[in-house]
């Protein structure tokens, strides 16, 4: 959902909240934050409280659970014990996390025990640290720091999406700039699907044999993240661009 006279974009990317009733105050916290992503015309959200009086409601949520591009799981107590959210919602949102069709992102808004062994437990969550928001001294930082883990997925997700010719002129600065560095021979997206279809050995590998590219990929995210980051870093003004991790791939490959 989009507020009034909000723009929005063809290519910005719908952020779906997967929540318990119970935490919808918190929830709306977290939008608050959230909004100059919206102004941005960088994402689109969605979550339950849109759905209008006279229209069936689980089929608009099982649209919109297949349709966006960032699953917000919302963790809490109240949310582990829910049926819907956990066995429903959850399940799907994790097939489409393993299958690379979606970013599911855990946010921990309330201490529960033993969300670590839920199956969500092995991906990144946010807050930093695992410290759930409502654990936090001030309750705005908490949730500054839930933005800037998501405004981070997002400008990964937007460097792994094919370029559109929808995308507006003016870009939000949350996505890297393109710069005029030598042309691969290998096509973007070819060299975007071959990078994230590394392991975890090989892609670190690429990593190191491209000069500085340590410096500005994440130790601990999943292929996919760091490979985001690789890429945004590559196409960068700053980097050495798509060509170069090209070279680092061929160089992989040879015996």
């Amino acid at each position: 959902m989009t507020g009034s006279g909000t723009p929005t974009s063809p290519a910005s990317i719908e952020v779906f909240y997967s929540y318990a009733h119970e935490d919808e105050g918190l929830v709306k916290g977290l939008r608050k934050h959230l909004s100059l992503l919206k102004r941005q015309g960088v994402i689109r959200e969605w979550y339950d409280r849109e759905i209008t009086a006279g229209t069936e409601w689980k089929g608009q949520l099982d649209q919109h659970l297949n349709s966006s591009g960032i699953i917000l799981l919302l963790v809490s107590a109240d949310f582990l014990a829910s049926d819907y959210c956990y066995d429903v919602e959850m399940t799907r949102a994790l097939e489409r996390h393993d299958q690379g069709e979606a970013r599911v992102i855990p946010v921990l808004l309330r201490q529960v025990d033993g969300w670590q062994g839920a199956p969500f437990g092995k991906i990144q969550s946010l807050p930093t640290d695992g410290k759930p928001v409502t654990s936090w001294n001030d309750r705005d930082e908490a949730f500054a720091d839930v933005a800037r883990g998501i405004r981070r997925a997002v400008s990964e997700l937007a460097v792994l999406q094919p370029k559109s010719s929808s995308w507006p002129a003016s870009q939000p600065a949350v996505l890297p700039p393109l710069s005029p560095q030598r042309t691969p021979a290998m096509d973007r997206p070819t060299l975007v699907k071959t990078l994230t279809g590394l392991d975890s050995s090989d892609l670190t590998t690429v990593i190191v044999l491209i000069s500085g590219a340590r410096s500005h990929v994440s130790r601990q995210g999943t292929v996919r993240e760091q490979a985001g980051e690789l890429i945004g870093w590559a196409e960068s003004s700053t980097g050495p661009g798509l060509a170069a991790i090209e070279e680092a791939l061929r160089a992989l490959r040879s015996p």
